[in-house]
């Protein structure tokens, strides 16, 4: 997936002077490819800021190519499946997303991709938040009923601000036996807000992830 990634980010970089410099700084890591995956899943614009309180979970569509050629594959209850080639290998790669938007406005104020990283092909997820944001809390992952996973915030982007969260065996059977959990994080004022996910669909669309 790495691969596939970056050569999103290389077509990427020629429409964003800001990614272009992150990219030729960052080119081949790990972080560069998590940072790229939102703006490869084709987001129309920056997400609506996190104050938004009445929300509405979705699968995440794109009305546009992503930049890796990447397409809808399937769509399972809350999760969509995209797949695309992998440039060196020509083979297919394939990532679930999902995202939450906003009653008020209808824009996206989290969203939730999965997808296999590295040459051993980890597990992670990769969460998006608005900008605004308050950062050295970080973000907290909660799945109804089970502990917290407190994870920093890697970066911002023009699309929000990220931070990672590696599944383990662990995490990956609470998430498929689970309906539902929690992004938690602060705003600016430093007050605490809780976006719902959803898993329902979860264990379908993971089995699509490659």
């Amino acid at each position: 997936m790495i691969n596939l990634l970056q050569a999103a980010a290389i077509k990427a970089a020629d429409k964003s002077t800001l990614f272009g410099r992150f990219f030729s700084r960052r080119a081949g890591s790990l972080s560069q490819v998590l940072a790229t995956l939102l703006a490869v899943f084709a987001l129309a614009a920056p997400m609506a800021g996190p104050a938004s309180a009445q929300t509405t979970t979705v699968p995440a569509q794109s009305t546009t190519p992503a930049p890796d050629g990447a397409t809808t594959v399937a769509t399972h209850a809350d999760w969509t499946v995209r797949c695309g080639p992998n440039p060196q290998t020509q083979t297919e790669v394939c990532y679930m997303v999902q995202q939450v938007t906003s009653n008020d406005t209808g824009r996206a104020v989290l969203q939730v991709a999965i997808g296999k990283f590295g040459p051993d092909k980890r597990d992670v997820a990769l969460v998006t938040l608005p900008l605004g944001v308050r950062l050295p809390p970080g973000v907290a992952i909660e799945v109804t009923g089970k502990e917290q996973r407190k994870r920093p915030f890697e970066r911002c982007l023009r699309i929000g601000c990220q931070a990672q969260l590696p599944l383990d065996d662990v995490t990956l059977n609470e998430f498929k036996a689970g309906i539902g959990g929690r992004i938690l994080f602060q705003d600016a004022t430093g007050r605490t807000i809780a976006l719902p996910f959803s898993l329902k669909g979860f264990t379908a669309a993971f089995a699509g992830v490659k």
